[in-house]
């Protein structure tokens, strides 16, 4: 049986499924066994039944055809968001992705809403992704193991913050934050230092706080160009230390 996400950007490829013995699921019709792996050649992926517990669920396996991959349905899920949450986080940490169609990595979608999808993917080595599209509603899960053959798992592109914007984000925080005292950073003044420092191979911004009553040096901070990192600079011994909790969201 081949797998093919489209004409132009896959080839298919034969996903072998290792069977699982049916100790949490009951299989429709007594005949479907569930997998307890979706792979493809030499990458495979733990199956949903990896992180359910034991209850009485139904399972299914829609055979596809030429140009339509199989898929595994598993049905009476009790509680759907928790199932979810920890299958996904279990595909994390075996190397996957939530992707987009392009292969860009994207935020996982709400899992505690009634019906939705994700694609989790992992690159295979051989310069193409294995992907599990996850599909949702009411209490039944379908997955699909699909292989795209010209897809790339890349990574978002991110635009570098302007000296203003960093400037901004710096006196967004609390003093408290800093290690500064008082209740706003309106009592403080920030400038920019031309060029750039590197944190761990980050490119950062190099930015210093002045109190605007007296006017004195208070501080240096470190802040990476997509806004994501913040770092207090120790100049005496020349030190960072980052500073968490630090509450900032990426420009994309």
């Amino acid at each position: 049986m081949k797998f093919d996400t489209s004409p132009e950007r896959s080839r298919g490829r034969r996903l072998l499924p290792l069977l699982l013995p049916p100790l949490l699921l009951s299989a429709c019709g007594g005949k479907d066994v569930p997998p307890e792996q979706y792979s493809s050649n030499d990458t495979a992926l733990p199956a949903l039944t990896s992180t359910l517990s034991s209850e009485n669920i139904q399972f299914s396996h829609k055979e596809g055809s030429e140009d339509q991959p199989d898929s595994y349905v598993y049905s009476g899920l009790s509680s759907m968001t928790d199932t979810l949450a920890s299958y996904v986080q279990a595909l994390e940490e075996d190397g996957c992705s939530p992707i987009d169609t392009n292969g860009v990595v994207k935020e996982l979608p709400d899992f505690s809403v009634s019906s939705g999808s994700v694609s989790m993917g992992k690159d295979t080595g051989d310069g193409g992704v294995f992907q599990l599209q996850i599909a949702w509603e009411g209490d039944t899960c379908t997955i699909t193991p699909v292989y795209a053959a010209e897809l790339r798992i890349t990574q978002p592109s991110v635009q570098a913050l302007t000296v203003s914007e960093a400037i901004q984000r710096l006196k967004s925080c609390t003093p408290a934050l800093l290690g500064l005292s008082g209740a706003s950073m309106e009592e403080y003044e920030v400038y920019a230092e031309e060029g750039l420092v590197l944190v761990d191979s980050s490119p950062c911004l190099q930015l210093n706080v002045y109190s605007s009553t007296p006017r004195q040096y208070r501080g240096c901070y470190l802040m990476t160009v997509d806004g994501a990192h913040l770092y207090q600079l120790d100049r005496d011994v020349s030190q960072v230390t980052e500073l968490t909790p630090y509450s900032n969201t990426a420009v994309k």
